[in-house]
């Protein structure tokens, strides 16, 4: 089981450049590329420590066979389901039509129920596959802690200054685990 990034739709990073020059108070553009890096390292940093997406992306979600009942998804927030398909016991594809399942996006998790049930698939590795858009629809909309603990990042990253400690007590609230 796994998930996969599609490319398809290039993130919109949550803190820009001007920002992360504000707050490093550089005003040349010598460094620029480097902390166009900096700030997708720490935006990835931030999103696996808390387990959820941060910049809106496209991600194929694999899993073996459908459950007994919902599929949990991997990290939220899931703002839609684009396609599910799946290898039928003849090793067909088939799409599910969206009539057949709905999404609960506004639980803690997130999770696929069927209307009534899922269908029989193909006893194979990766015969599901539940493509989705996850993270939050602007940058505006991404939470300030979240936000901010990636500009942190940055700046940690960018003048070698720990920011563990802080970056920690704006995170806090959007674990997904017990640390």
């Amino acid at each position: 089981m796994g998930v996969w990034l599609d490319i398809s739709i290039p993130p919109v990073e949550p803190v820009t450049l001007i920002e992360i020059k504000q707050d490093l108070g550089i005003s040349h553009t010598d460094d620029d590329v480097k902390l166009g890096r900096y700030i997708v390292s720490a935006r990835e940093w931030v999103e696996r420590r808390v387990q959820q997406k941060i910049a809106l992306q496209s991600y194929t979600f694999f899993i073996d066979e459908f459950p007994a009942v919902e599929i949990k998804m991997p990290f939220i927030p899931v703002q839609e389901i684009t396609e599910i398909n799946y290898d039928d016991t003849d090793g067909v594809e088939t799409i599910i039509d969206p009539i057949d399942y709905y999404l609960d996006n506004v639980s803690k998790d997130h999770w696929i129920f069927p209307v009534e049930s899922w269908p029989v698939v193909l006893t194979a590795a990766n015969a599901v596959r539940i493509v989705f858009l996850a993270g939050y629809p602007s940058p505006e909309e991404a939470p300030a802690p979240l936000r901010q603990a990636i500009r942190l990042k940055v700046q940690e990253f960018y003048d070698g200054e720990d920011k563990s400690r802080p970056i920690h007590d704006l995170l806090t609230n959007y674990y997904q685990f017990a640390l």
